[in-house]
């Protein structure tokens, strides 16, 4: 992380918000501006997921829900299709096919993303620009 001389902060590079190896994660009611890659990546280790208390890691039932995501590379990654995505709004995704399930891949586009798996029925592509972000801001 470095200051921009103007008192704002950037990081570059990775995912706005990344979890490895766990099950049952809620990412809620965040705004997730500018990241390199995913807004949310939620990832099953391969090849063998960590064993913790005597089982390993599913990669399931996460929750994205509720947040803004404005310029990211990608939207939500998720290591399976066993998890749920709701009331996201995005805008400005840099990415070719911004939602992604790794097992099996599927990269899709918006319209895919709801229609074959569900996710973000109450979430939608919004426009950014009536935003007024200012990075200063505190």
């Amino acid at each position: 992380m470095t200051e921009t001389g103007d008192g704002a902060w950037t990081v570059k590079g990775g995912n706005a918000v990344y979890e490895h190896d766990s099950d049952h994660i809620i990412v809620a009611h965040n705004l997730l501006v500018d990241c390199e890659e995913d807004a949310a990546h939620m990832r099953l280790g391969q090849p063998a997921p960590l064993a913790v208390t005597g089982r390993g890691a599913t990669c399931r039932d996460h929750r994205v829900m509720n947040n803004l995501v404005i310029g990211c590379g990608g939207g939500i990654y998720f290591g399976r299709p066993h998890n749920m995505a709701c009331g996201n709004a995005y805008a400005r995704l840099t990415g070719r096919a911004p939602w992604t399930i790794a097992e099996p891949l599927e990269r899709l586009d918006f319209g895919s993303w709801r229609e074959f798996h569900g996710h973000d029925s109450q979430g939608g592509i919004v426009d950014a620009d009536v935003l007024p972000l200012d990075p200063r801001a505190r």
